[in-house]
Protein backbone atom coordinates (compact mmCIF):
# COMPACT_ATOMS: atom_id res chain seq x y z
CA UNK A 1 0.00 0.00 0.00
CA UNK A 2 0.96 3.36 -0.79
CA UNK A 3 2.03 6.16 2.04
CA UNK A 4 0.20 9.20 0.65
CA UNK A 5 0.33 12.54 1.98
CA UNK A 6 -2.68 14.83 2.57
CA UNK A 7 -2.16 18.46 2.14
CA UNK A 8 -4.17 21.20 3.21
CA UNK A 9 -6.18 19.47 6.12
CA UNK A 10 -6.34 17.16 9.26
CA UNK A 11 -8.73 15.07 10.37
CA UNK A 12 -10.72 15.52 13.59
CA UNK A 13 -10.75 11.33 14.13
CA UNK A 14 -8.16 8.41 13.76
CA UNK A 15 -8.90 4.82 12.40
CA UNK A 16 -9.54 2.40 14.78
CA UNK A 17 -10.65 5.05 17.75
CA UNK A 18 -13.91 4.66 19.39
CA UNK A 19 -16.54 7.91 19.31
CA UNK A 20 -19.17 8.50 21.45
CA UNK A 21 -21.95 10.18 18.62
CA UNK A 22 -25.27 10.45 17.94
CA UNK A 23 -26.20 8.68 14.91
CA UNK A 24 -28.11 11.67 12.54
CA UNK A 25 -29.08 9.33 9.89
CA UNK A 26 -28.97 5.83 8.53
CA UNK A 27 -27.71 5.37 4.48
CA UNK A 28 -28.92 3.04 1.54
CA UNK A 29 -26.51 0.16 3.15
CA UNK A 30 -27.46 0.63 6.82
CA UNK A 31 -24.15 2.82 8.16
CA UNK A 32 -25.07 4.98 10.72
CA UNK A 33 -24.12 8.77 9.46
CA UNK A 34 -23.01 11.78 11.89
CA UNK A 35 -20.81 14.84 12.14
CA UNK A 36 -17.05 14.86 13.73
CA UNK A 37 -15.96 18.95 13.45
CA UNK A 38 -17.30 19.39 10.08
CA UNK A 39 -16.41 15.84 8.76
CA UNK A 40 -19.18 13.41 7.69
CA UNK A 41 -18.43 9.97 9.26
CA UNK A 42 -19.81 6.15 7.91
CA UNK A 43 -19.82 3.64 10.98
CA UNK A 44 -21.60 0.38 11.09
CA UNK A 45 -24.77 1.17 13.18
CA UNK A 46 -26.03 -1.85 15.11
CA UNK A 47 -29.07 -0.33 16.45
CA UNK A 48 -30.54 3.08 14.74
CA UNK A 49 -31.68 4.10 18.29
CA UNK A 50 -28.75 3.90 19.97
CA UNK A 51 -26.02 6.75 19.67
CA UNK A 52 -22.30 5.28 19.14
CA UNK A 53 -20.21 4.10 15.36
Amino acid sequence: MENRERRGFSSPIEVGETYDVAIEDVGREGDGITHIEGFVVFGSCPNYAESYI
